[in-house]
Protein backbone atom coordinates (compact mmCIF):
# COMPACT_ATOMS: atom_id res chain seq x y z
CA UNK A 1 0.00 0.00 0.00
CA UNK A 2 2.91 2.21 -0.38
CA UNK A 3 3.81 2.04 3.28
CA UNK A 4 8.05 1.64 4.43
CA UNK A 5 9.47 1.10 7.48
CA UNK A 6 13.04 1.30 8.21
CA UNK A 7 15.58 1.37 10.99
CA UNK A 8 18.94 1.49 11.17
CA UNK A 9 21.60 1.72 13.87
CA UNK A 10 25.41 2.06 14.59
CA UNK A 11 27.53 0.99 17.60
CA UNK A 12 30.88 1.76 18.04
CA UNK A 13 33.94 1.18 20.39
CA UNK A 14 36.93 2.90 19.36
CA UNK A 15 40.77 1.91 20.79
CA UNK A 16 43.70 3.26 20.23
CA UNK A 17 47.34 2.25 20.49
CA UNK A 18 48.87 3.70 23.51
CA UNK A 19 52.07 4.71 21.98
CA UNK A 20 50.78 7.60 19.63
CA UNK A 21 50.43 11.21 19.73
CA UNK A 22 46.56 10.87 19.90
CA UNK A 23 44.94 8.17 21.53
CA UNK A 24 41.84 7.05 23.60
CA UNK A 25 41.77 5.81 26.62
CA UNK A 26 42.51 1.86 27.80
CA UNK A 27 38.64 1.22 28.14
CA UNK A 28 38.12 3.12 24.66
CA UNK A 29 35.18 5.18 23.80
CA UNK A 30 31.77 4.07 22.97
CA UNK A 31 29.50 6.00 20.47
CA UNK A 32 26.02 5.32 18.69
CA UNK A 33 23.82 6.20 15.72
CA UNK A 34 20.82 5.78 14.51
CA UNK A 35 17.39 6.34 12.54
CA UNK A 36 13.48 5.51 12.41
CA UNK A 37 12.21 6.51 9.15
CA UNK A 38 8.60 6.04 7.49
CA UNK A 39 7.62 6.69 4.10
CA UNK A 40 4.41 6.71 2.23
CA UNK A 41 4.23 6.88 -1.37
CA UNK A 42 0.57 7.77 -3.13
CA UNK A 43 -0.70 10.02 -0.58
CA UNK A 44 -2.35 12.76 -2.31
CA UNK A 45 -1.93 11.23 -5.99
CA UNK A 46 0.44 8.60 -7.89
CA UNK A 47 3.39 10.65 -8.00
CA UNK A 48 4.02 12.26 -4.40
CA UNK A 49 5.54 10.63 -1.37
CA UNK A 50 5.56 11.34 2.43
CA UNK A 51 8.64 11.19 4.44
CA UNK A 52 8.84 11.19 8.25
CA UNK A 53 12.37 10.62 9.94
CA UNK A 54 13.71 10.57 13.89
CA UNK A 55 17.16 10.35 13.79
CA UNK A 56 20.35 10.57 16.67
CA UNK A 57 23.51 12.03 15.12
CA UNK A 58 26.72 9.63 16.10
CA UNK A 59 27.38 10.68 19.81
CA UNK A 60 29.93 9.64 22.23
CA UNK A 61 29.04 8.42 25.25
CA UNK A 62 31.78 7.47 27.03
CA UNK A 63 35.53 7.62 26.85
CA UNK A 64 38.73 9.72 27.14
CA UNK A 65 41.29 10.73 24.39
CA UNK A 66 44.62 11.48 25.65
CA UNK A 67 47.14 13.70 23.59
CA UNK A 68 51.20 13.52 24.64
CA UNK A 69 53.16 16.15 22.94
CA UNK A 70 56.76 17.08 23.14
CA UNK A 71 57.33 20.57 25.23
CA UNK A 72 58.85 21.98 28.08
CA UNK A 73 58.26 20.26 31.62
CA UNK A 74 60.36 22.59 33.62
CA UNK A 75 60.34 26.18 32.90
CA UNK A 76 63.07 27.07 35.62
CA UNK A 77 65.12 25.04 33.90
CA UNK A 78 64.29 24.28 30.49
CA UNK A 79 64.14 20.79 31.00
CA UNK A 80 62.22 18.98 27.47
CA UNK A 81 59.88 16.36 27.97
CA UNK A 82 56.49 14.49 27.07
CA UNK A 83 53.29 16.63 27.93
CA UNK A 84 49.78 14.64 28.36
CA UNK A 85 46.86 15.93 28.42
CA UNK A 86 43.38 14.35 28.87
CA UNK A 87 39.66 15.17 28.67
CA UNK A 88 36.14 13.35 28.78
CA UNK A 89 35.10 12.36 25.30
CA UNK A 90 31.59 11.68 26.28
CA UNK A 91 28.57 13.06 28.17
CA UNK A 92 26.78 15.91 27.17
CA UNK A 93 23.22 15.89 25.79
CA UNK A 94 22.13 13.47 23.20
CA UNK A 95 21.55 15.17 19.96
CA UNK A 96 18.05 14.41 18.26
CA UNK A 97 16.54 15.44 14.83
CA UNK A 98 12.87 15.51 13.48
CA UNK A 99 12.31 15.47 9.90
CA UNK A 100 9.35 15.33 7.16
CA UNK A 101 10.08 15.46 3.43
CA UNK A 102 7.23 15.85 0.82
CA UNK A 103 8.12 15.42 -3.12
CA UNK A 104 5.71 15.50 -5.75
CA UNK A 105 6.17 14.40 -9.71
CA UNK A 106 4.38 17.55 -11.52
CA UNK A 107 2.47 16.79 -14.59
CA UNK A 108 3.75 14.63 -17.35
CA UNK A 109 6.44 14.12 -15.27
CA UNK A 110 8.79 16.71 -16.58
CA UNK A 111 9.03 18.53 -13.20
CA UNK A 112 9.47 18.05 -9.57
CA UNK A 113 8.88 19.84 -6.57
CA UNK A 114 9.87 18.98 -2.99
CA UNK A 115 10.20 20.69 0.34
CA UNK A 116 11.30 19.38 4.00
CA UNK A 117 11.33 20.70 7.45
CA UNK A 118 13.86 19.73 9.87
CA UNK A 119 14.43 20.96 13.75
CA UNK A 120 17.23 19.57 16.04
CA UNK A 121 17.44 19.29 19.29
CA UNK A 122 19.89 19.06 22.63
CA UNK A 123 22.44 20.03 20.40
CA UNK A 124 25.52 22.51 21.41
CA UNK A 125 25.48 25.96 19.36
CA UNK A 126 27.55 28.26 21.98
CA UNK A 127 27.08 30.50 18.17
CA UNK A 128 23.30 31.49 19.15
CA UNK A 129 23.15 30.12 22.40
CA UNK A 130 20.34 27.66 21.64
CA UNK A 131 19.85 24.06 21.93
CA UNK A 132 17.17 23.55 19.30
CA UNK A 133 17.34 24.70 15.38
CA UNK A 134 15.25 24.70 12.62
CA UNK A 135 15.49 24.07 8.85
CA UNK A 136 13.13 24.55 5.93
CA UNK A 137 14.12 24.39 2.23
CA UNK A 138 12.76 23.05 -1.05
CA UNK A 139 13.67 22.36 -4.37
CA UNK A 140 12.05 22.96 -7.53
CA UNK A 141 13.52 20.34 -10.86
CA UNK A 142 12.53 20.57 -14.34
CA UNK A 143 13.33 18.08 -17.00
CA UNK A 144 13.82 18.14 -20.63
Amino acid sequence: HGFALSATGTLARTVTASNQALSTAPDGMLSSAAELAFSKSRVFGANDRLRLALSQSLQVYSGRLNYASFGVIDRQTGELGVVSQSTEAGGGPVPWAAEVMYGRLLPKQGAEVSAFVRTEANIDDPASGRGLNYMVGGKYRLTF
